[in-house]
């Protein structure tokens, strides 16, 4: 799961469009608008991202958390920490990768706060939106491993003998 916060890069957000639509099996876990799960939500990673088209903002998604909340009359008002190890997404590629991401068709289009049934990191590598190289020669596999079973790379060379002897006897 993870936060999608669109819109409302300033750290603010009409109360009403906080959780605006959380899907049924998520409603247990994060709350809703009328009574949100605030401690669920600061535990969840957070794409943040401005509304599709906006001419005033950078089109840039970022990662982080939200670190505080708190409502204030008719706004919530949040604090959100970007993740300094993970670059800025142009917002064209998360709109690419939105099926991926569990993004419908007008969440971008919207400001609003969500939850997404979606493994944001998974879904970020598996998109290649982290600028992780990729294999060119080789494609890794992507299902869970065999059980018992290992890959090894090391020099075919006489005095690697004792070490290739040795993990085959595992």
């Amino acid at each position: 799961m993870y936060n999608l916060i669109v819109g409302a890069i300033d750290g603010t957000l009409a109360a009403e469009r906080l959780l605006e639509v959380v899907e049924d099996d998520l409603e247990a876990i994060v709350g809703s608008g009328a009574t949100p799960n605030i401690a669920r939500l600061l535990s969840l990673p957070t794409l943040l991202i401005p509304e599709v088209g906006d001419s005033k903002s950078d089109q840039v998604a970022q990662i982080g958390r939200v670190t505080n909340v708190f409502r204030s009359g008719r706004i919530y008002q949040f604090i959100f920490s970007r993740d300094p190890s993970v670059p800025v997404i142009p917002s064209d590629e998360v709109q690419t990768a939105a099926r991926t991401l569990h993004i419908g068709d007008w969440d971008l289009s919207r400001t609003r706060w969500s939850v997404k049934n979606s493994d944001l990191y998974q879904a970020l590598v598996s998109e290649n939106l982290l600028g992780i190289p990729r294999p060119t020669v080789f494609k890794l596999p992507t299902g869970r491993p065999l059980r018992g079973q290992i890959a090894v790379m090391m020099p075919f060379a006489p005095s690697f003998d004792p070490v290739w002897h040795e993990i085959k006897g595992l």
